[in-house]
């Protein structure tokens, strides 16, 4: 036998199937000690001082008693078979321990040392072995498990938290668990089951969530993933799981070195970052880039596991003017509607702050409002019906009406938090179960986690998408400007109040462009340019009788530069291929491009430009922005090679200037990666 898969356990359904791990009846600890330096006592305190209510025996040849318990010299000599076996002792005597424990009847251990397959060799050989027991196994090289309702603490963590709460986390990383339980006590979460399941040589993140989708106790899952095993049972538990919990993964090993860190500590391949997020978004699951990420995601959905509601947008409300402007810059940047309240929220908002409090969105009720009025000025601004949020902002105004407004107004609509020197609204925020955020951006962008996990569960709910599904422009031009191409800075507008606020923003002249024209927008009559303040009203209502009211304001591109064109595709026999030429309506009539196979160096690049018409007129012209246009193009190259998922990308046109590049259009195809075969 060579894995667990082939370990004959019987007919045990998955949801039933870890019970005695998660909720065993009795516990054997291998390993426990008096000395209380030493792990194995630490570990078996812990088992007692959380309150298990079933039999626990503690194993040492010395035999005697410790911390009031019997001590047995073996499992052998146990009175009774124990459901559970925690194992503290080094890496060398666990087959062993793992043979006495299946042969006197237990169901399931935890190997908590160190040294098997991370290590390769002996230790791969020692990991191999262990797998031959027939007992259910979490580890090795890890922390434990954790299940506080069950009053479980059978892990090396000193000291836990005891709030109950709706959150699950199983890790491969035990120091993670660590990080996790810091930031519950930060800010006052609760958590239901940890487990840290190692070196995964039986347990596995896809078996764990098994058993989750049976807990009643939990509504949101998160995963800390260094090596996936089994990727097509984990990527199909994933979707089951997210549809009906929030599932937030963070996945570990993107780098090079990255990858090599994982593996030396956990034996794990880590795999193409890429491929793994773009599976897993497609499983319903919402990955998060980064730690700090990945916690506020989790706070956030523990709050709300549910999401928000698609397609509405934020309000931001503070009577701390400053940091809401932040909050309102990062909104745009991560392409969060901020819309302006309508008209009679405003009115009824309007007659309840000073008359130099701002109205439309964000709401600054200032410091000089009636604390009196804060909970009619909040439900106002909650019961808009283009608001999907609120984002409470505070700073060194401690007065508790404000507080109490949004706690009230949480029963209608979610609300999100910053503040900073304010402890009686912090505490009725925290009693409120309102998330609080360190900073006005991360709470913008936990409000972005938030729906995007509205759309993770739709895809979960749903069929894998077909193949070359284009993204809106919008999508595609945010894609375009992580790919190094500068793009003109736009905004998504649906009424004609949000549309006037982002050509304010951008500054008038703007283009008005039909969110959902398709390609080639300005034949058909989907592209307005140099709108004014005074032909907005007409723009808008041509456009959103032709095309809906969906609409994208961007800033103008002064006049005078050079239209080019940067793509690329990906060729089914040699991948990623970089496509250079003339731009604009000019494209298909003269083809005037040049194309570039693999990997692309600026030298390179610029050798691709030359080759064309488009290059030429450059060079005569304007010189000094043949570096950056070689420089979009190489970027754009190791961008493709770092997203497989994607088969095209169109920047057509791409106006060069003295001021630089300004990508005007931007088209981008994914392709699922669940199905496709890369050359």
């Amino acid at each position: 036998m060579s894995g667990s898969a082939t370990v004959n356990r019987g007919v045990v359904s998955p949801a039933r199937a870890l019970d005695p791990l998660f909720r065993p009846r009795s516990i054997a600890v291998v390993g426990a000690s008096r000395d209380p330096a030493k792990l194995g006592h630490v570990l078996l305190k812990n088992v007692l001082d959380y309150g298990f209510a079933g039999e626990v025996f503690p194993v040492n040849p010395s035999g005697g008693e410790i911390l009031g318990r019997t001590v047995y010299t073996d499992l052998r000599s146990l009175p009774q078979a124990p459901d559970l076996v925690l194992l503290s002792i080094p890496n060398r005597g666990v087959p062993g321990a793992i043979r006495d424990a299946a042969a006197r009847g237990a169901k399931a251990a935890v190997i908590l040392a160190s040294g098997f397959g991370e290590m390769g060799g002996d230790g791969k050989a020692l990991q191999d072995e262990i797998r031959e027991s027939g007992l259910r196994l979490l580890g090795p090289n890890c922390m434990g498990v954790y299940n506080l309702p069950g009053r479980l603490n059978a892990t090396y963590f000193w000291e836990l938290p005891r709030r109950e709460g709706n959150l699950a986390f199983v890790s491969q990383s035990g120091a993670y668990g660590g990080l996790l339980f810091g930031e519950l006590r930060r800010r006052a979460l609760g958590v239901s089951v940890f487990a840290s399941i190692g070196n995964q040589a039986d347990i596995t993140h896809a078996d764990v969530m098994d058993w989750l989708e049976d807990d009643p106790r939990t509504e949101v899952v998160g995963l800390f993933v260094e090596e996936i095993k089994d990727g097509p049972r984990f990527l199909e538990t994933c979707r089951r799981l997210a549809r009906t919990r929030a599932v937030v993964a963070f996945k570990a090993g993107r780098s090079g070195a990255g990858k090599r860190a994982a593996h030396s500590h956990t034996g794990s391949m880590a795999g193409d970052y890429e491929v793994v997020r773009a599976a897993l978004g497609q499983a319903g699951v919402v990955v998060a880039r980064d730690t700090d990420e990945f916690f506020d995601a989790l706070a956030a959905y523990c709050a709300y596991p549910k999401g928000l509601s698609v397609g509405k947008g934020l309000a931001i409300v503070t009577i701390s003017g400053g940091p809401c402007v932040t909050a309102a810059d990062a909104a745009e940047e991560a392409g969060i509607p901020v819309p302006e309240l309508k008209p009679e929220t405003q009115a009824r908002v309007g007659a309840l702050v000073p008359e130099f409090g701002a109205l439309r969105n964000p709401v600054d009720m200032t410091p000089q409002c009636d604390p009196e009025r804060f909970p009619a000025i909040v439900a106002a601004v909650a019961s808009d019906p283009q608001i999907g949020a609120l984002l409470a902002i505070n700073v060194g105004l401690d007065r508790p009406q404000f507080g109490a407004a949004f706690a009230q107004a949480k029963s209608t609509v979610p609300v999100l938090a910053f503040t900073l020197d304010v402890p009686q609204i912090q505490k009725t925020f925290t009693d409120a179960g309102i998330p609080i955020f360190p900073t006005p951006e991360r709470a913008v962008r936990a409000f972005a986690l938030l729906n995007r996990g509205n759309g993770a569960r739709i895809a979960a709910k749903s069929a894998p998408a077909i193949a070359g599904t284009p993204l809106t422009p919008f999508e595609s031009a945010k894609l375009l400007v992580e790919a190094g191409i500068p793009m003109c800075r736009q905004i998504v507008a649906k009424s004609i109040g949000e549309a006037r606020a982002a050509a304010l923003r951008l500054g008038w002249p703007v283009a008005l462009k039909a969110l959902q024209a398709g390609p080639h927008k300005s034949r058909r009559g989907g592209v307005i340019l140099n709108v004014t303040e005074k032909g907005l009203p007409a723009a808008w209502r041509k456009l959103a009788g032709a095309f809906g009211s969906a609409t994208v304001v961007q800033e103008m591109v002064a006049g005078g530069g050079h239209e080019l064109l940067l793509g690329a595709r990906r060729d089914p026999v040699f991948g990623p291929v970089v496509m250079f030429g003339g731009g604009g309506v000019w494209t298909e009539l003269i083809r005037d491009v040049a194309v570039h196979v693999g990997a692309l160096t600026a030298a390179e690049a610029r050798s691709l430009i030359a080759e064309t018409k488009a290059g030429d007129r450059l060079a005569a012209r304007l010189p000094k922005a043949i570096p950056a246009v070689a420089k979009a193009l190489a970027a754009l190259a190791r961008w493709m090679k770092r997203h497989p998922e994607v088969l095209e990308v169109d920047a057509n046109p791409v106006i060069a200037s003295a001021k630089g590049l300004k990508g005007v259009d931007a088209l981008v195809i994914l392709d699922d990666p669940l199905t496709r075969s890369d050359p």
